[in-house]
């Protein structure tokens, strides 16, 4: 949400051409899509190791208690 309205302000107050403002906006689109598509992998990925752990651990409880 800060992004957004950073880049609607540096919109109204840029003195560069619109086409200098349209490639910020393109180049800046990019990084924050790279950006979100890592945490999001990074996410996945730590959730994927979480329920491996927990699979593990109910594995070991249930071996012990039979």
């Amino acid at each position: 949400m800060g992004a957004v309205l950073g880049a609607g302000v540096a919109l109204l107050f840029a003195p560069c051409s619109g086409a200098e403002t349209r490639d910020w906006l393109a180049r800046r689109s990019r990084e924050v899509k790279s950006g979100a598509t890592s945490a999001i992998q990074r996410g996945k990925e730590a959730i994927r190791r979480t329920g491996s752990e927990i699979s593990r651990d109910i594995a070991e409880a249930s071996t012990l208690r039979g």
